[in-house]
């Protein structure tokens, strides 16, 4: 596959081990913004899901952390991100600040459980909605995002589809063929299967752009065959 782009990700690397160049993958970004009352996107299921993940629940501490949330949407597959920074905390028995990146309920369960242990924020429950309607857990949030399947990718042409909170403004930014780096994707798929995943749904999903093809009339394909006007007529009969 070949890449074109006017930014670098952490896949493209694996290029330089050989192209099949007969796959062109045009890395072009471009994105929707829509709030919580829009129709954006199709989807019923996808759409209920993206305006309910909005932000982690006060079990953690606001005041020590940083947290932000999005999904990724990658070769057909949807994944949940979050992104946690700590604070550091100074004076006696201060804590170092700590950037954790994440795509699992189990880290998301493990990482809660050590900063308890540290006495800076509350136990996670299993039961612990979140979204504000408390209708669904955090644990069948992860559970429903990694079982979509729609076809907003299809319908973008877009291998990669990304949507995260716009701070401060209650809208969200879905991002198509945007940069994976930033959400520290290679922890779910390396550059190499990355790349090679990508490569297949381009060619085969996706589908190729057909080749133009060009009409050629009658004459100019009897002429191109090496025949002329006179080569199925019977000798004498002009």
């Amino acid at each position: 596959m070949r890449i074109i782009s006017k930014f670098k990700d952490y896949y493209d690397c694996v290029q330089k081990h050989g192209q099949d160049k007969s796959i062109v993958y045009i890395r072009e970004p471009n994105d929707v913004k829509f709030g919580y009352g829009d129709k954006f996107p199709d989807n019923p299921t996808l759409r209920y899901v993206i305006n309910g993940w909005r932000r982690l629940p006060n079990y953690l501490n606001t005041f020590n952390y940083s947290i932000s949330s999005a999904l990724i949407g990658f070769c057909g597959e949807w994944y949940t991100h979050i992104s946690i920074k700590r604070n550091s905390t100074y004076g006696p028995g201060g804590v170092p600040g700590v950037s954790v990146s994440m795509y699992s309920y189990a880290e998301l369960i493990e990482f809660v459980r050590q900063e308890k242990n540290e006495g800076l924020t509350n136990e996670i429950l299993s039961s612990q909605s979140y979204s504000w309607n408390g209708d669904l857990t955090y644990e069948t949030m992860f559970s429903m995002v990694k079982n979509i399947k729609n076809e907003l990718f299809v319908q973008a042409r877009s291998p990669i589809i990304t949507v995260s909170n716009i701070p401060n403004t209650g809208e969200k930014l879905v991002e198509f063929n945007g940069s994976l780096r930033r959400f520290d994707f290679m922890k779910v798929k390396d550059p190499f299967q990355a790349y090679q995943d990508l490569s297949m749904y381009i060619g085969g999903v996706l589908g190729a752009p057909e080749k133009e093809t060009v009409e050629i009339d009658d004459d100019c394909m009897r002429d191109k065959k090496g025949f002329d006007k006179w080569s199925f007529r019977k000798q004498g009969v002009r």
